[in-house]
């Protein structure tokens, strides 16, 4: 229940604002609607099954390896290789089978083929990894690390939650107002570099107000850049399908790095919990204290000492987590270079523009059509 309770109060705040901001300011621009006219048939010849099933089949391998390794299994066994060994063979298959397909593809190569689609999406990979490591992983550090029930950790959660959701609005505003995006994007990456890399200092006897300006500064990162991309691809392409699809495989790649930095962290969770256990309390072994999770440290001794040392190896590894976490948002920064230095602004100036000026003269063909001739 405890478990339960704390992800409802976690994300139904998220969940609730994010649905006002839907229905007061989405507005569906004009679709063309052809392509739903088109028989069954025709509809269905039309659609990648082959690329569906690679695609799916590939994306389980991977999760399913990161999964059982280093908890169920070693990560040397042969059941992790051979599924990292079938993410690999699939992927490239789904790779061929895009490049065949053309047009008709899951991910049309001509997609892929623009830099600021590919980069953009590579970004999103990174920062959606950051982002939900982030999340998943500080409460553990106030709720084992410093004993914090599930209410009060979804409280200090908001000192992540609450920057993250103002650098959001600030990263799109900023990037509306001027049209550039490249900035808006490493600042962004430099906020999170910071917060996150202080982050990978904290300890049980960390003040509030040192953990709580790290979670903000790296909540203002991960939240200024993060639909920044999304952004940047209306500079490049102009129709609305084109649009969607482009976005669409960057919310993909967003969605993937976040569910495979999930179990990345946890790996590295577990491994600094077998490190640090024995450093901190000797006399409890690593895998009750993986058992028990991070709620039922107390019960594992009726000693304080012991139970002190416990929190401390807790701290130290999602300490070491975070280390991971500085290490992805790095990693983020020469992919988010390689985007195009577009303004946004500008394109679409120029864009209505020219959209007037095809108005006019089509208006004067018109006027002069319906002349009668002398």
């Amino acid at each position: 229940m405890d478990h339960v309770s704390h992800g409802l109060i976690r994300n139904l705040p998220i969940g609730g604002f994010v649905f006002i901001l839907v229905a007061l300011f989405m507005r569906l621009a004009y679709v063309d609607s052809t392509p739903r006219k088109l028989p069954l048939i025709e509809k269905l010849s039309n659609f990648d099954a082959i690329g569906i099933v690679l695609l799916i089949s590939s994306i389980s391998c991977l999760f399913l390896a990161l999964q059982m390794g280093g908890t169920s299994v070693a990560w040397n066994s042969s059941k992790p290789i051979g599924l990292f060994i079938g993410f690999v063979l699939l992927a490239i298959a789904f790779g061929i089978r895009q490049w065949q397909a053309g047009e008709d593809a899951t991910i049309p190569p001509r997609f892929v083929k623009d830099r600021t689609v590919i980069f953009g999406s590579l970004y999103l990979f990174w920062d959606n990894m950051a982002n939900y490591i982030a999340i998943y992983y500080m409460p553990y550090y106030f709720q084992a690390g410093q004993g914090a029930s599930p209410i009060r950790s979804a409280v200090e959660y908001i000192s992540l939650a609450a920057p993250l959701m103002v650098g959001l609005l600030a990263g799109g505003g900023i990037t509306t107002a001027t049209g550039h995006y490249m900035p808006v994007i490493l600042v962004a990456q430099l906020f999170c570099a910071i917060g996150a890399g202080l982050l990978t200092t904290i300890r049980t006897y960390t003040s509030i107000a040192q953990w709580a300006t790290y979670m903000a500064l790296t909540g203002v990162g991960l939240g200024l850049g993060v639909n920044v991309p999304h952004i940047a691809v209306q500079a490049v392409f102009e129709k609305d399908d084109e649009i969607f699809i482009a976005n669409g495989i960057a919310s993909f790649f967003g969605q993937l790095g976040g569910s495979i930095g999930v179990p990345i962290a946890n790996a590295v969770l577990i491994a600094s919990l077998q490190t640090q256990v024995p450093t901190y309390a000797p006399s409890v072994s690593p895998e009750s204290v993986i058992q028990a999770g991070a709620l039922n440290v107390a019960t594992l001794s009726s000693a304080p000492d012991i139970i002190d040392g416990l929190r401390s190896a807790w701290s130290v590894a999602v300490a070491h987590v975070n280390i991971l976490l500085t290490t992805i948002i790095c990693v983020s920064v020469p992919t988010a270079l390689g985007m195009r230095w577009l303004n946004v602004k500008k394109i679409s100036e120029q864009r209505a523009a020219q959209k007037e000026g095809e108005n006019q003269t089509e208006f004067s063909e018109k006027k002069d059509e319906a002349l009668p001739a002398n």
